[in-house]
């Protein structure tokens, strides 16, 4: 792959105290190359030509907070550094616990902004720095073939015996790079095509990231400042009146809105609360919630078919909080306000300019650029930071949401959900009489309208949506999609419900038709504080799975490490401990329980065990086979445990069918 005109190499390096390696793996030759500094060689000068290449770019994960440090010593360091392996190894691993461990930035920072070389890292790239993942999640939501973990902890030496082993690890740390990277070619062309269009350098900067990169450049040329002299600037005002927010211009007519309205508007809240309010009442006989989180509906499972004459809609604010933003001019009172909302209106007509050219990626990364404001309006370490500011635009989102609820109801619409941007409804086809037009009137924001053949609701959060033209809507427990860092319950499952309520069809028939093993995966990362349990012996901390019909329990307990006598009991329900010998000979509480009266155990077989507490099962429903390394499965299993994902499908159908003939 080629990565802003330069071929792009996928990169690990691994730092031990005695060792340090790096892999190299050509995104397109597939060709591999491994060096290291260690008593069997000293490579350290083949490493930095590498790096030095000017037809690289270097695609890493984690590898601005962490391998870029490292490298750039290395390189800037290459004239004085010694030439002997232990204090190479030993200057290396020093910074490197210095980079895991200090809270001292400054420590290390001038390694990190240094540029010797191109590179992209996917760990930024991927998301937002309180919703990133660890590589060995990023394998296995992006459907890597094979993940497992290193069993030498890195604080310790590695033995000569290891190094090897170590290296086919790196080996495929290396090649999954290119695996997710080739999962985000688009996401690669939207960066490298804004980088290109404003100069800047975003290929790996998170959407919001990305995009608030372009606001700040358009903001410094509009206001002829420097990045200094606005980098520290905010407005770190938390506490606000909330009657001063609302818009005097929105009058209500539903006495429980009123009443509501009227209420909140006394309080005088730190919107920096982890719940500054919180206000529940009654909408159309559907219970609704308001708060700093948004307003949004509290519905039960449902399923929502319009009659004959009625349709039903899902009306949502385009660009709610963007649009708010501009046509009220609500600004951090830091801020420039005429250059801002002129920088604003100038993204704002720039991507209406590129959908209308059918320029999708560009109207994407302005998409990114307006959406990312709101969200640094509360971020402590943004230029943006204005806390009450945000608050003013989600409250004026809620009020104006609240007026087009009641505005429908008075229409005759009845409400089947809110939530924070918009509406689904149903209503009678003659009862249109512009209630819609009259709302964007009267709020100077716009509506988007999709129409629904019918709906299938588990909650606010979770459902399945059926277009007129049988394109479906799937959010939650619902979706068929499989995202990167974004959870993975079995596919299979998903498919089977929403077969069942868009086709008609058996979920144990679509269950059953599925050939591809990913359909039935998951997966289970425990803490660090945790050890995983699996067929009495201990595996890594994260694994991939699927339930099977011969597969043991997961479990995951806690490990002391010193060594204990005890046997393997094996109870009657197919569960098992370790437990103590002598609690066994002497009539111990395993012994005296009815409910685990029965055991069978190795007779007469005492071993030395590491002693575990604290066992929790991981999929309590069925045993599990896993299956980290997918290059084992080249057909489908023959224990998959049908029953077991059937079950799941059938239990949510079940909800929503037996929910709406309880209605009857």
């Amino acid at each position: 792959m080629k990565i802003r005109g330069k071929q792009a190499i996928c990169f690990d390096i691994k730092v031990f105290k005695n060792l340090f390696a790096c892999t190299f793996y050509d995104t397109e030759s597939e060709y591999k190359e491994q060096y290291e500094v260690s008593k069997r060689k000293n490579q350290i000068q083949d490493i930095i030509g590498i790096f030095l290449c000017p037809d690289y770019i270097f695609v890493g994960y984690n590898s601005i907070h962490y391998s870029i440090p490292i490298l750039n010593f290395i390189i800037e360091n290459q004239r004085t550094m010694p030439y002997d392996y232990k204090n190479i190894c030993s200057s290396l691993y020093e910074l490197s616990q210095t980079i895991i461990t200090s809270e001292d930035f400054s420590d290390w920072s001038k390694w990190k902004h240094t540029k010797h070389f191109l590179t992209v890292d996917l760990y930024t790239m991927l998301a937002a720095s309180k919703d990133r993942i660890g590589l060995k999640e990023a394998q296995i939501t992006s459907g890597y073939e094979y993940v497992t973990e290193f069993r030498v902890p890195y604080d310790e030496e590695i033995e000569e015996k290891d190094i090897d082993d170590l290296l086919k690890y790196s080996e495929n740390e290396a090649k999954s790079l290119k695996h997710i990277l080739n999962k985000l070619r688009p996401e690669i062309e939207l960066r490298e095509q804004l980088s290109d269009e404003y100069n800047l350098n975003l290929m790996s900067k998170d959407n919001v990231s990305m995009g608030l990169e372009i606001v700040k450049k358009k903001y410094l040329e509009r206001t002829g400042q420097e990045w200094g002299e606005i980098k520290d600037r905010m407005t770190p005002v938390e506490v606000m009146k909330i009657g001063d927010a609302i818009p005097k211009f929105i009058e209500f007519d539903n006495p429980e809105i009123k009443k509501v309205i009227s209420e909140i508007s006394e309080l005088t809240i730190n919107v920096n609360d982890k719940k500054p309010f919180e206000k529940r009442f009654l909408l159309d006989d559907i219970e609704m919630s308001m708060g700093m989180g948004g307003l949004h509906s509290i519905v039960d499972c449902d399923e929502i078919i319009p009659k004959n004459n009625e349709e039903l809609l899902y009306v949502d604010v385009h660009s709610m909080y963007p649009s708010i933003i501009l046509q009220y001019k609500i600004v951090p009172p830091h801020i420039n306000a005429n250059a801002f909302l002129y920088i604003f209106k100038e993204i704002w007509d720039e991507r209406i300019k590129a959908d209308n050219s059918g320029n999708l990626t560009k109207s994407m990364g302005l998409k990114h650029a307006m959406n990312s404001i709101i969200g640094n309006y509360r971020v402590y370490t943004s230029w943006l930071y204005s806390p009450t500011t945000a608050a003013t635009v989600n409250i004026i989102g809620q009020i104006f949401i609240l007026k087009l609820a009641e505005m429908l109801i008075s229409s005759g619409a009845s409400i089947k959900q809110v939530n924070t941007d918009g509406i689904i409804f149903t209503w009678k086809k003659s009862d249109r009489c512009g209630v819609l037009t009259k709302w964007e009137g009267l709020t100077c924001l716009r509506l988007n309208v999709s129409r629904f053949n019918k709906m299938f609701q588990y909650d606010v959060n979770n459902y399945l949506a059926i277009y007129e033209d049988g394109c479906t809507a799937e959010k939650g427990i619902f979706s068929t999609e499989q995202k990167i860092g974004k959870g993975m319950r079995p596919k299979a499952i998903a498919t089977a419900v929403v077969r069942h309520f868009a086709c008609g069809e058996d979920p144990e028939d679509v269950i059953r038709r599925i050939t591809d093993i990913n359909y039935f995966l998951t997966y289970q990362k425990v803490d660090k504080k945790y050890r995983v349990e699996y067929d009495g012996q201990i595996i890594q901390r994260i694994n991939r799975y699927y339930a099977s019909t011969n597969g043991a329990y997961l479990y995951k307990c806690v490990v002391d490490e010193n060594k204990h006598n005890a046997v393997i009991v094996h109870f009657k329900d197919g569960t098992y401990l370790r437990v103590p010998r002598e609690q066994i000979e002497f009539g111990g509480p395993y012994y005296d329980n009815p409910s685990v009266s029965h055991f069978e155990y190795y007779s007469g077989t005492v071993k030395t065990y590491d002693k575990r507490d604290g066992y929790e099962n991981l999929m309590k429903a069925s045993g599990v086979t896993l299956a980290n390394d997918l290059r084992k499965f080249k057909t489908l299993p023959s224990d998959i445990n049908y029953t077991y994902y059937i079950a799941e499908a059938k239990s949510i159908i079940e909800k929503i069918e037996n929910r709406q003939l309880s209605l009857f």
